[in-house]
């Protein structure tokens, strides 16, 4: 199994950002073997932080990834198409939807997907994430999905967020309000 290059509820890893503020309540993962696209849809962007390092930093972040659209992470480089569109689909909550277009299975690698002995995409199971999905079946530490099939899963990595970081869902709506308006 490969190493988690890019996690997928963090938003500013997509774009060569390496600090993790910038995080997705919810992700819903798509992959379509068939279509060789992976669809990422951020759901509820929250800034979260150390509550000792307060929310100063945040604008500075999000308006690096926000401006970064197309200079992505060098990670993404064998991805033959990638976009992401904003929305928000009411106020004060900002979601994200990035879509990717691989060329081979191995592409997908960055993500800690593989595909096992059985032919069939594996990932690696991360109780913290709170994977759940329909499509896969766990298998000890690993979730296998078909080979031919598209697929879904969903990471609620917020669930488990410590007592000592804070999470802003409202703070990226407004940054994202006045900088997406110049």
């Amino acid at each position: 199994m490969e190493t988690i290059k890019i996690a997928f509820f963090a938003l500013g890893i997509f774009f060569g950002i390496e600090t993790a503020s910038v995080i997705a309540e919810k992700t819903i993962v798509t992959v379509d073997p068939v279509a060789t696209t992976i669809n990422i849809q951020l759901k509820n962007l929250t800034a979260v932080y150390p509550k000792e390092k307060g929310n100063a930093s945040i604008d500075t972040e999000f308006a690096k990834i926000y401006h970064k659209k197309e200079n992505w992470n060098v990670q993404l480089d064998s991805f033959s198409e990638k976009s992401i569109v904003y929305s928000s689909p009411e106020k004060g909550v900002l979601d994200a939807t990035i879509t990717l277009k691989y060329n081979k299975p191995e592409d997908l690698n960055i993500f800690a997907i593989d595909v096992n002995r059985e032919g069939k995409y594996s990932l690696i199971n991360i109780p913290q994430w709170n994977l759940k999905t329909t499509d896969g079946k766990q298998n000890g530490n690993y979730w296998n999905f078909e080979p031919n099939t598209t697929f879904t899963f969903s990471l609620a990595p917020l669930e488990n967020i410590p007592a000592t970081y804070t999470a802003e869902k409202e703070l990226l709506y407004s940054i994202w309000e006045k900088i997406s308006k110049r």
